[in-house]
């Protein structure tokens, strides 16, 4: 029998086996489009649930009541050391910025590339005001126990019934859209 780690490991083996190399061999990368769209579905959605199971009272949210030890909310880092572990993070709720360069590069009269500019200006507000609302939820919910993944945090919790589904549900749709997404990600790098 195999350890959970290891289950974990041979999944994602027989993911990137099955699904996302043949995906990515494509000459054409059309039937992926809609990942694009389903990427910004699946933030909102983890956004959602990550208010959705927030500890909210009758007084609104209960900071550090999903925590699972006891747990008080910090204004500041512990450390630079606590700084420099988060900036990875940052890196990766941007990178949505990937290709922005690529795409303007190839568009051709300035009235496009203007209204092109604008478009990626609204959508990384979009993004960074998403990500916000969902670190501070996240993180007054479960303070010292925040997971770098919030996913992680909300499976740590003694989620129930409906709550408990929607948690998986979303964790499975996430896997879904970054797994149908890689294969555009490699595609730039072919």
């Amino acid at each position: 029998a195999f350890a959970p780690a290891d289950q974990g490991a041979a999944l994602m083996v027989v993911l990137a086996a099955s699904l996302i190399f043949p995906l990515s061999l494509l000459r054409k990368l059309d039937r992926l489009k809609f990942t694009s769209a389903f990427g910004c579905a699946a933030a909102f959605a983890i956004t959602s649930t990550v208010i959705v199971t927030a500890p909210w009272g009758s007084g609104g949210l209960k900071a550090c009541a999903a925590s699972a030890w006891v747990s008080h909310v910090k204004l500041l880092p512990d450390s630079a050391m606590d700084v420099f572990a988060a900036l990875p993070l940052i890196a990766f709720a941007l990178n949505s910025s990937w290709a922005f360069l690529n795409i303007l590069g190839t568009l051709d009269r300035r009235s496009q590339r203007d209204g092109s500019t604008r478009l990626i200006v609204y959508a990384i507000g979009i993004i960074l005001g998403n990500y916000y609302l969902m670190s501070v939820i996240g993180y007054l919910s479960y303070c010292g126990a925040t997971a770098p993944n919030i996913m992680d945090s909300l499976s740590q919790q003694a989620l129930h019934g409906w709550r408990a589904i929607l948690a998986l549900t979303i964790r499975a749709t996430l896997v879904l859209q970054l797994a149908l997404a890689l294969p555009l990600r490699f595609n730039v790098a072919r």
